[in-house]
Parts: structure tokens; sequence; C-alpha cells
């Protein structure tokens, strides 16, 4: 599975590299910070998966990010991560397949993207679609 991140610190997206490289079956095949590069990537990179941050550099947002993939047809999954659970909702309503805290959820995105590459429909999105 190819999985591009977006993140705008650089500790938090190396870190988020580092283990998603440890995961089988797993190939980081991008890297952005903000806005401009990461829809340029991704849309020429094609990844199955994207790791989103809702607050991108210079000001970018991740959410601004999500509703451009979605309106130009992009198909893989779109996986957000944020401190701030208030915009779960708004990101899932926008097209998002799963929202993940930063403080306390990216074990469970871990988790959920290994058991993505097993089965069609990882836990984290089934919740978030009930």
């Amino acid at each position: 599975m190819n999985v591009f991140v977006v993140e705008d610190c650089a500790a938090v997206r190396c870190l988020m590299i580092q283990r998603l490289v440890s995961l089988a079956e797993i190939r980081v095949v991008g890297e952005a910070a903000g806005e401009v590069d990461a829809l340029s990537m991704i849309e020429r990179l094609g990844p199955d998966v994207v790791l989103l941050d809702f607050c991108l550099a210079a000001g970018g947002s991740g959410f601004h990010v999500l509703k451009q993939l979605r309106r130009g047809g992009y198909q893989g999954r779109i996986l957000m991560v944020s401190g701030e659970d208030a915009y779960a909702e708004p990101c899932v309503q926008a097209g998002a397949d799963g929202f993940y805290d930063k403080a306390s959820g990216l074990e469970t995105l871990f988790d959920d993207l290994s058991d993505l590459v097993h089965s069609p429909q990882p836990r984290a999105c089934e919740a978030l679609a009930a």
C-alpha cells in the first residue's frame, strides 16, 4: 500500500514516516508540509492512502486539501490527523475516511493501516461511518 504523508511539523512528519516504514507492505511514496506541494504531489503519485494533518505550513489547511482532493476525484483513502477532536465531524462530512487525534490516536492509526493492508475496511473507518 502506498502512503503519502502531509504534516507541517518536520519532526512529527519524520516520526510518522519512521513508524510507517516499519509496517509490512506499506511504502511511503511522498511527503509534504503545505497545501500546494501536497496537492501536486498526490495528483502525480496517486497514493492509496493520504495521511493529512488538519493544520499545515504557511497557514495552510488540510481541510482545504481534503476538499480539493475529493472535488478532483481522488478515490484513495484520506485519514486526517489533528490535536483538535472538534474537527472530526466536519472532516468526515467533507470526505475523510478517518480521523485520528495526534496526542492519543496515532498508534490506532498505524494499527488501522496494518488492518487496511489485509482487509477492505479498517476499524476506524467503520466507526466513523456508523
